[in-house]
């Protein structure tokens, strides 16, 4: 048996840590030891008010952890791999080794953490069939806007522009090398500007990134 401290909502606003024994891993199952868990400000606040998922629930969505036991059947994993998986915020955890993915040698363990908000940035450059040169918006720089800002440039998309209302992200924005980085309550007229330049109508991709829905209606328009 294996002793682990799971966070659990269990009224909105309310987080506790529940401990659980764990069986040892069974066939095709690893037991995963927690070394670093990623969150999402914007997601798990929504969560933690009860707004996404009905309550009590666990949490946590984004880890990286190292294999602490392995079940029979277990063929690809060893005690001491690294992996990533969709895992929630527990110290220890047993999954099917199918959901897990191996770290490449020499991968920090920290930043990889990470690795669903980039995924679910990656999946809507994808989604939207970004081409090179192509002009694209990102609404929001969060942990999501700012992953899709920085791969949408590393794609060839030209110019990108990101938004936000903190001027904070935006300088990190403009840091991480996008072309445009504005906050539309400071300048409200900066988007046509740069449409007027572009001689365009609109923007070709949109990314909506703030979970709110005032921007997305303004995607739309």
């Amino acid at each position: 048996m294996t002793q682990s401290s799971v966070a659990v909502i269990t009224e909105p606003g309310k987080v506790t840590f529940k401990d659980l024994e764990l069986e040892a891993p069974g066939s095709g199952q690893l037991l995963l030891k927690a070394l670093y868990s990623s969150m999402s400000p914007g997601t798990e606040s929504k969560l933690i008010a009860g707004k996404i998922l009905p309550l009590p629930q666990k949490i946590g969505y984004s880890m990286a952890a190292e294999v602490a036991a392995i079940g029979p059947d277990v063929k690809d994993y060893k005690i001491g791999n690294k992996v990533v998986v969709t895992g929630e915020h527990a110290t220890y955890q047993l999954v099917d080794q199918r959901k897990v993915t191996p770290l490449p040698d020499g991968a920090d363990p920290e930043q990889a953490a990470f690795f669903n908000l980039a995924h679910t940035a990656l999946y809507g450059l994808r989604q939207a069939d970004l081409r090179v040169g192509e002009a694209c918006l990102v609404m929001g720089q969060g942990l999501v806007g700012s992953l899709t800002a920085h791969l949408a440039t590393a794609a060839g998309a030209v110019p990108v522009v990101v938004t936000d209302l903190s001027e904070q992200r935006l300088t990190l924005a403009e840091n991480m090398g996008v072309n445009h980085a504005i906050n539309p309550q400071a300048n409200a007229k900066a988007i046509s500007a740069i449409l007027d330049e572009l001689g365009l109508d609109g923007f070709p991709v949109i990314f909506e990134a703030t979970g709110r829905r005032e921007p997305l209606v303004e995607a739309l328009d």
